[in-house]
This record gives C-alpha cells, structure tokens and sequence, in this order.
C-alpha cells in the first residue's frame, strides 16, 4: 500500500518536473491520513465513509489541490495533488476494499 502511493507520486513528479514533490507525496497519502485523524479525533473504528467515498475524496481533493497550490504558487503543483488524491482510490483497489459511496459494497482486492 505505501509503495503503490508512493509510485503514483513519483511518476507525475517524473512527468512534470516543475510540480513540488512534498505536495505530491502528501496528496497521495491524504485519504489515508484524514482517516487515520477522524479515527484518533472521533473514535470511529471505520472512518472510510468520511475518507474514501467518491463525494468524501471530491472534497478532499479540492481541498489539497487549492492549498497546493496558493502556498507553492504553483497551478501544475496544485492540480497534480489534487488529482493524486483522486488517483489514491484506484490505488486502494490493489491493496485493500473500501466503500466508494455511502452505503455501497466495499470493493477492492
């Protein structure tokens, strides 16, 4: 699992050499990471739904890719992280199941 993200990173930072790599890497790892603080913040034992979800992922995603790129002013930084965390659930379906809609079979291998 965190080799995969981390490929997925390297290869866009591979391909467009200007996008800063410390945002790519957090941006590959944020569903995982916004999981891990709601499970330590509100004591769910499955945060996936807020985390993982197609909606949840959205948000998150614009979210990533607005802060990548206002504090690196960098538009292809910025869109890059936010299409890494689009770019994490196709990842997760290698290496693990999850919901990707509320209420919906978990998928994955």
């Amino acid at each position: 699992m965190v080799t995969g993200h981390l490929a997925v990173a390297y290869a866009a930072r591979g391909r467009w050499r200007s996008a800063a790599l410390p945002w790519l890497l957090v941006a590959a790892y944020v569903p995982d990471l916004v999981q891990v603080g709601l499970g330590n913040i509100a004591g769910c034992a499955s945060c996936d739904a807020a985390s993982h979800t197609l909606p949840a992922v959205a948000v998150i995603a614009l979210v990533t890719g607005v802060v990548a790129g206002l504090l690196t002013r960098s538009r292809v930084t910025g869109l890059l992280a936010c299409l890494l965390v689009f770019a994490h659930l196709p990842a997760d379906l290698l290496t693990g199941d999850k919901p990707y809609w509320q209420g919906g079979p978990r998928l994955g291998l």
